[in-house]
């Protein structure tokens, strides 16, 4: 596949969102247009099920971008560079097939804090308030080509475990002004996502 070839077939991602009573609601749809391939999303959880916008404060990654973005990610996380780890965290995954849409809606609790896979918040963490003027939304994903290995987590919701592949992670992201209260964390060990 040629460069050009692999940009017409990028996913593409819309979204929106909104500020209600103290929560961040986001709806974002990614559509793959790829008409051979199906792509599989770093956003397989879901919350509860029976809850049309769960809250997935825990399981999305929150970066703060001087001087006024503020960046929410579902993306496999890079292993931190100054501390060891014992285990690597790769989120679940959900399957885009073919020409497919996925769209999912999720609430954040305000104001927004950084969070960091390898850095969670502790009782002592430091944070600093801040203002965003801009939010960034980005899904990881890997196109599912010959030799990506995964187990079915949840037939019936499409929950899928990586196993194994040789495509790198792919980003798709989309951007938008907001006006939203950011908690960005103060320790110069933290490394953000």
């Amino acid at each position: 596949m040629n460069a050009s070839t692999f940009a017409r077939s990028t996913p593409t991602l819309a979204a929106r969102w909104t500020v209600e009573a103290g929560t961040l609601r986001i709806s974002y749809a990614l559509t793959n247009r790829d008409p051979y391939t199906a792509v599989l999303c770093f956003d397989g959880a879901r919350g509860n099920p029976e809850d049309p916008a769960p809250d997935l404060g825990d399981q999305v990654y929150v970066s703060w971008e001087p001087p006024h973005t503020v960046h929410v990610k579902r993306v496999w996380p890079p292993l931190p560079r100054e501390q060891d780890i014992t285990r690597a965290y790769v989120p679940a995954l959900s399957r885009v097939r073919p020409g497919a849409t996925r769209e999912v809606q999720m609430r954040l609790a305000l104001p927004l804090r950084e969070r960091s896979q390898y850095f969670p918040h502790f009782e002592q963490a430091e944070y600093l308030a801040a203002s965003a003027r801009m939010l960034t939304l980005t899904i990881g994903y890997l196109r599912e080509v010959e030799g990506t290995e995964v187990d079915t987590i949840n037939e019936d919701l499409g929950v899928f475990r990586y196993r194994r592949t040789r495509e790198p992670q792919h980003l798709a992201t989309v951007s938008a002004p907001v006006d939203l209260a950011v908690m960005v964390r103060q320790e110069t060990w933290f490394e953000r996502v």
